[in-house]
């Protein structure tokens, strides 16, 4: 009688092992409160942002772009600017991961100087909102160029 009570005993405790583990780790979904808005949207399917989109529950979003923020390809970048509403125009430098270390805007048109010393120029943008970002890796400049997705 004492081996069918271990056998059933020891069923039962590898069962209720199983239900714990499932509980502490099946069922739960874990938050990072450290990681940021932008980041969760950015790693978010495109369908899936214009689905928020269009039934109106994203009011207002918030890109993660600020100075010193990395980022580690050119598409992180481009989607982060997309779900703010720009689309890339320009890019010069392929040096990736790289970090933001200034940002300028501008309307209609815009323009600036790459490290080299050139000087472009993006005009005939008329009634359209201009990004510039600038991304350092080491002593290498990556610029990109953005201009919002409507007119203003």
């Amino acid at each position: 009688m004492q081996n069918w009570v271990k056998k059933i005993w020891v069923h039962f405790l590898l069962l209720a092992l199983a239900v714990a583990l499932y509980f502490e780790f099946g069922s739960v979904e874990t938050f990072n409160p450290q990681e940021e808005k932008g980041e969760l949207i950015a790693s978010a399917s495109r369908e899936r942002v214009e689905t928020l989109r269009t039934k109106s529950l994203l009011q207002k979003v918030i890109s993660r772009l600020a100075v010193g923020e990395r980022y580690d390809s050119l598409e992180a970048l481009v989607v982060d600017l997309d779900i703010a509403g720009f689309v890339r125009t320009g890019y010069f430098g392929k040096y990736w991961p790289a970090t933001v270390t200034e940002i300028a805007d501008g309307r209609g048109g815009i323009s600036f100087v790459r490290q080299n010393g050139t000087r472009h120029n993006y005009q005939k943008f008329d009634g359209y909102d201009m990004k510039v970002v600038r991304l350092r890796t080491g002593d290498n400049e990556t610029i990109v160029v953005f201009r919002s997705k409507m007119k203003k």
